[in-house]
């Protein structure tokens, strides 16, 4: 059985407290001690060698103190920064140790789900005999079921392979008018079963760019997800593509619950699920806004959000329509022509 995200995140939180509280305790009991002995060292020193040479004993002790002070405290914040390189190292160490645990885990699972999957599928279709209407509404169900657990499981295997750099992006040419329409048409079952309002509001010329399909679906179809979970029934949905400057806008609106100012800062970090009147309506993983964030960042592009509680929000992928080193190289071969 999957873990859930809440109690996967309280595991983690607690391993990294542990060893990272312990790194500390070790690094405190010993930061005092070298500039402490640096201290007296640099001190009698001083003295030893100011006396021999007849200096009063007033400035010996007062240049002295100075001196010996000025050595201990550079040392100190020395020792201070190793102890703060050595936490950042630990906690890295951790944060790939935890996220190649979570890749295992997901590809562990995955396999065994995409087979129950089909199986349930084949069944279905009738591959093994004609299907009691009866039966056939648990299958349904048991195929729903199990798709949702293929996405969870997919959703935390790109999340690790984001934490430790092994996306690569399968860039081709792409219609974004074809690819937006699409990820709405798949969702309309969705939208039409929370009795929302669907607009669409895209450019007559198709727009195009060179992104990985697949990864820029996924952004594309977690925020209109997103949108629909979080509007109250009967809502309306928002969806606009446009170009401006180079750069080309998928903005999807929605007349939902909103988000307060102070938690704007927290909804794409990792398995944070905001407290408000629907979220314990909705079932997730806390890892949506978080991928999406990152898959459009590969693409060098960027996600923004505008909301107002109780109004809705409006979230914005922004991507440049080309590619920044090919524009450096068109841009750098036009210098040289001239």
């Amino acid at each position: 059985m999957l873990e859930s995200p809440d109690r996967l995140r309280r595991q983690i939180d607690k391993e990294v407290k542990r060893r990272t509280g312990k790194l500390l305790t070790q690094a405190q009991k010993s930061l005092l001690v070298p500039p402490a002995v640096i201290f007296v060292a640099v001190l009698a020193a001083t003295l030893f060698g100011w006396q021999a040479a007849n200096v009063p004993l007033g400035e010996i002790l007062l240049l002295g103190t100075f001196t010996a002070a000025l050595i201990a405290y550079i040392v100190l914040l020395l020792i201070r920064a190793r102890g703060r390189e050595m936490y950042l190292q630990k906690e890295r160490a951790i944060k790939i140790a935890q996220d190649e645990l979570l890749s295992l885990a997901s590809h562990q699972l995955r396999t065994p789900a995409t087979g129950v999957k089909q199986y349930v599928g084949m069944v279905l279709q009738g591959f093994a005999g004609e299907v009691p209407e009866a039966q056939r509404a648990l299958l349904e169900k048991a195929y729903a079921s199990n798709d949702r657990q293929l996405r969870i499981i997919n959703e935390i295997l790109h999340m690790a392979k984001i934490g430790t750099g092994r996306i690569v992006l399968a860039k081709k040419p792409i219609n974004l008018n074809e690819l937006v329409t699409d990820v709405v048409n798949e969702q309309r079952g969705d939208i039409e079963a929370s009795n929302h309002a669907a607009k669409m509001e895209m450019p007559k010329k198709p727009v195009t760019l060179s992104a990985d399909i697949h990864m820029l679906r996924m952004a594309i179809e977690n925020l209109l997800s997103n949108a629909i979970k979080y509007t109250p029934r009967g809502g309306t949905i928002t969806v606009r593509l446009y170009k401006e400057d180079d750069n080309a806008n998928i903005e999807i609106e929605d007349t939902g619950i909103g988000i307060k100012p102070e938690d704007i800062g927290k909804i794409f970090r990792q398995f944070v699920r905001l407290e408000n009147e629907t979220s314990q309506q909705v079932s997730g993983t806390g890892i949506g806004l978080y991928l999406t964030k990152n898959l459009v960042e590969l693409h060098g592009g960027s996600v923004s959000v505008k909301s107002q509680p109780g109004l809705g929000s409006t979230f914005t992928i922004s991507l440049p329509m080309h590619d920044p080193k090919e524009k450096g190289m068109k841009n750098l071969t036009a210098s040289k022509g001239t």
